[in-house]
């Protein structure tokens, strides 16, 4: 993935666990045969979204333009030892957000943001829990990803606040209708 020339389209590449083929349940099919073009067209509004964000357009690379975010989906066996790896959490959790602006070599490819993970399987046992569909669900989790990856938290109260304020607002911006959360 290379930059784009357009200044507002944003590069969003997905790849689905093999596993997720293997498992007879309806998420599973859904994350097989239809998420990866709803993901990059809701993970490109959100990106577009943010953008437009003065608390989040500081935080990206070249005010906003043309950036890249890569999203695998799994099921929690997949997402499992990541958490348990990076977080110190031995359990499946919803998303994961690896933010290639931290690390030994944070501005070596600005316009790449990172990664996230994200347990189909958790979504889908969540969304009617948030009185949402599986797509919106996912559409929620990209929102709180992206946000990670942007180096916005939630740990301290005050973080929090912001942060759920920003996904209010991005979630309305890029196409999600009603109160989330």
């Amino acid at each position: 993935m290379g930059r784009s020339p357009d200044p507002h389209r944003h590069e969003v590449g997905v790849d689905v666990d093999e596993a997720l083929a293997r498992r007879d349940e309806p998420w599973a099919a859904w994350a097989s045969k239809e998420a990866g073009a709803f993901i990059r067209e809701r993970l490109a509004r959100v990106l577009h979204a943010l953008s437009d964000l003065p608390q989040a357009a500081g935080r990206l690379p070249d005010g906003g333009c043309g950036f890249e975010v890569s999203v695998r989906l799994t099921d929690d066996a997949g997402i499992r030892p990541l958490n348990a790896r990076w977080r110190g959490r031995d359990r499946p959790t919803d998303v994961l957000s690896f933010p290639l602006g931290e690390g030994a070599f944070p501005g070596l490819h600005p316009e790449v943001l990172g990664d996230a993970v994200v347990s189909v399987e958790t979504a889908a046992a969540q969304a009617p829990l948030h009185g949402l569909d599986l797509g919106e669900e996912v559409h929620f989790l990209l929102v709180h990803a992206a946000l990670h990856l942007l180096g916005f938290d939630h740990q301290r109260d005050d973080e929090r606040a912001v942060m759920e304020a920003l996904e209010q607002r991005i979630w309305e911006a890029s196409g999600g209708e009603g109160r989330i959360r």
